[in-house]
């Protein structure tokens, strides 16, 4: 569970400090920063972590290549380019509640496609946390522009959700090498479709965009391919339901974007759904049955 407080933290702030960069960086070339970085972050915890704790670790494999294509394609191509977009309509605390999503999609698709079981006041958590969107897309029908941008988060959400679920199948694999991996490809794709953009590009944004891919990507990720490996898609999601909140508070404080009803609403709303996915006591397991199916436990 910690891997994943640990990880929401991180995930939480990359909202705020990727906020001020929009106005200055492509979204392409905004995007491929912050998922190089993630590689370089994933790099440097590898290096920092003492062998010991990595002499158990196994690397990834042959077979392990659609999952890690799959969540490079979802989560760091597709899901960051909707989400910068996203970004440049709404204000940063919206889109950190609207990121809530993401959680709710790696519990849907967790429990759909990925075979994990949900009981009932799961279910009411995650139709809360989605009531709690709704408020805040409903609030972006004041402009077509808002509108967008909101749809442009729930995609994002879709991909990283998917992306997540994608992750839990290499999760038993060494945390550095797949976020590495996954950054640095990811990262690279982004950076060679911004090169017409790099030119002119602001040098101390284009700092800035690699210190928060290190940070609020590469750190973050590793943690959450640990979450992911011993609490699984659905729960991990759960937990990471947290980071949303975190970063609408750091939007409130580092950007000084305002309280609207709206997003006090949406908050309530989100806070209770956070709260039953949190206080939901079953343990959740793979539906029996199918080929290969096996327990999981918290």
């Amino acid at each position: 569970m910690w891997y994943v407080l640990l990880a929401a933290c991180m995930g939480g702030l990359s909202t705020p400090l990727a906020k001020p960069l929009v106005g200055a960086l492509s979204p392409l070339l905004l995007a491929g920063l912050l998922y190089f970085g993630s590689g370089l972050g994933a790099a440097f915890l590898s290096v920092a972590t003492p062998k010991e704790m990595t002499a158990n670790e196994t690397s990834l494999t042959r077979a392990d290549i659609p999952w890690v294509l799959g969540s490079i394609g979802f989560g760091g191509v597709l899901a960051p380019l909707l989400y910068i977009f996203g970004l440049q309509h709404l204000l940063a605390s919206d889109t950190s509640l609207l990121l809530n999503l993401e959680g709710i999609f790696t519990i849907l698709l967790a429990c759909l496609v990925f075979d994990e079981r949900i009981n009932r006041r799961f279910a009411f958590g995650a139709c809360a946390i989605v009531l709690g969107s709704v408020i805040i897309s409903w609030n972006g029908l004041q402009a077509t522009t808002d509108v967008i941008g909101s749809l442009a988060i729930v995609g994002a959400c879709f991909c990283w959700g998917f992306d997540n679920n994608l992750m839990r199948k290499i999760a038993h694999r060494s945390p550095f090498q797949v976020a590495g991996v996954k950054g640095f490809a990811a990262g690279v794709i982004d950076l060679i479709l911004a090169v017409p953009f790099i030119a002119g590009s602001p040098r101390l944004a284009v700092l800035g965009g690699l210190l928060v891919g290190v940070f609020s990507y590469g750190f973050c990720n590793v943690l959450w391919v640990l979450g992911l490996r011993y609490l699984g898609g659905a729960r991990a999601g759960a937990y990471y339901s947290s980071a949303p909140f975190i970063g609408a508070i750091a939007s409130v404080i580092l950007l000084r974007e305002g309280f609207t009803a709206y997003f006090v609403a949406a908050s309530f709303a989100m806070a209770a759904g956070v709260w039953l996915v949190w206080n939901e006591k079953e343990p959740l397991h793979l539906r029996p049955g199918r080929p290969g199916a096996s327990t999981q436990t918290a």
